[in-house]
């Protein structure tokens, strides 16, 4: 497919073209189009919101709501198939690079991707070159490049296969530990998630309370309860032995305060 696409451009017989996003207003009106009638002001704003005025996104995305398909994924199939057809065009560097920076789940930098891939600069600007000319990603400004439609992202990562999803948590948490040393508790909520993904329970507790600390000091107390709540989930999946009991029962001693703080409010 790569291949002829590349035949027609080289005789003139290929034309491309960019479609602006939609407003909110030609939205609501293609949305209509499709469905055949006027949508409910509730499903506009979350369609917008989704597909962030994609043309084709908007589409597909109607149709999957009037076929009322059942699917664990968000992205309706006919999206998703173009999508993945055009993440098998990149080069294996950029693909596995896509993958990483799916898997980091939010805008990333530079330096993040450069720890986390071990890479050789060269080769490491090279797949992010073909990232962007392709148009997968983007620049954000101040060094920071992210997905250029959260739908994309959620594609790429759900290439990966659970094994490669769980490696890559690991390295990317690894990352950010190496990266953020003298600033551990500003990313802890960060590394706890990707530790959890990872499957490396004990480190995920340990910056889940780390992130419930920083809430308080936010007098985020709901925020905290959260993050304590996720914590103990985690710990009531540990064989019991008093070793667990006692974490379980000093997590629990944590998230009383904020509890009855929230409460009180």
């Amino acid at each position: 497919m790569a291949g002829r696409v590349r035949e027609l451009r080289q005789s003139g017989q290929l034309s491309e073209f960019s479609i602006a996003s939609l407003s909110l207003e030609e939205t609501a009106a293609l949305a209509a189009q499709i469905a055949m009638r006027e949508c409910d002001p509730t499903f506009l704003r979350g369609l917008y919101q989704a597909t962030k005025g994609n043309p084709l996104f908007v589409v597909e995305s109607v149709r999957a709501s009037l076929e009322d398909q059942a699917s664990k994924s968000s992205v309706p199939p006919r999206v998703q198939a173009v999508i993945t057809a055009r993440l098998a065009q990149l080069s294996p560097p950029a693909y596995e690079l896509a993958g990483l920076a799916a898997t980091i789940g939010r805008p990333f930098s530079l330096d993040l991707l450069a720890k986390a891939t071990d890479w050789d600069e060269d080769s490491l600007s090279r797949a992010l070159e073909e990232l962007w000319q392709r148009r997968i990603i983007d620049g954000q400004g101040a060094g920071t490049y992210d997905y250029t439609h959260d739908l994309l992202r959620e594609v790429a990562y759900s290439e990966l296969s659970p094994i490669r999803q769980r490696s890559l948590h690991r390295r990317v948490a690894r990352a950010l530990e190496e990266l953020y040393a003298s600033d551990l508790e500003g990313v802890s909520g960060w590394l706890a998630a990707h530790y959890e993904a990872a499957g490396m329970a004990e480190q995920a507790i340990r910056y889940y309370g780390a992130a419930a600390s920083v809430a308080k000091q936010r007098f985020a107390d709901a925020e905290a309860a959260d993050l304590i709540r996720r914590a103990l989930r985690l710990c009531r999946d540990f064989p019991e032995t008093a070793k667990r009991d006692k974490q379980e029962l000093e997590l629990l001693v944590t998230l009383g305060p904020s509890l009855v703080y929230y409460v009180w409010l």
